[in-house]
């Protein structure tokens, strides 16, 4: 099968200054929804929506994998937290259906189904050669652990992780990781 990727199909500026975007794949009548079905492979995953009007592929080892605690996340998503799996850009795919976009920050687009809303994807213009996808959203989401916690700073006060999985006030870098004492 060759791989299409996805372009943009129309762009709308609200009178917000916000930017959404749709995107559009063609339609693939062999893809089928394989909810709770296992990963194609170690290196290659599909997952869709709620609706299964979106379907998607990546075909690569996620980069990397985390719980992100942002008010952003929390607010895009309707969670306490979100977890993400990184893939390259490049070997993202829709498969059928359609992402719309909404510029929830600078530089900072977030995927979602156009005729459902469940939240897919997360791409930040600072590393525009990565994308995320939400974990939930893969047929197989067991299959992909995630390693830490991000924007731990931000998290609601009620929720305490209850894993020994590193946590970052922000951003996950090389420091060494700060342990913080839930809110009280």
């Amino acid at each position: 099968m060759s791989r299409r990727p996805f372009r943009i199909r129309s762009i709308c500026q609200p009178n917000n200054g916000m930017q959404r975007t749709a995107l559009r794949a063609a339609a693939d009548a062999r893809s089928v929804g394989r909810r709770g079905a296992g990963p194609l492979s170690d290196r290659e995953f599909e997952g869709g929506c709620l609706c299964a009007s979106t379907r998607f592929r990546v075909s690569e080892t996620a980069k990397s994998r985390c719980y992100c605690h942002c008010n952003s996340c929390r607010l895009a998503f309707g969670a306490p937290f979100v977890a993400w799996a990184t893939f390259p850009t490049a070997e993202f795919r829709l498969i059928r259906g359609e992402l719309a976009q909404y510029q929830s920050s600078e530089g900072v687009l977030r995927g979602f189904c156009a005729s459902c809303g469940t939240g897919v994807t997360y791409r930040n213009q600072g590393r525009i050669d990565q994308i995320d996808v939400a974990v939930a959203t893969l047929d197989n989401p067991g299959s992909l652990q995630p390693e830490y916690h991000i924007w731990i700073s931000h998290k609601l006060s009620w929720v305490t992780p209850g894993n020994q999985l590193p946590q970052f006030a922000e951003w996950r870098t090389s420091a060494v990781p700060r342990r913080l004492a839930p809110k009280r």
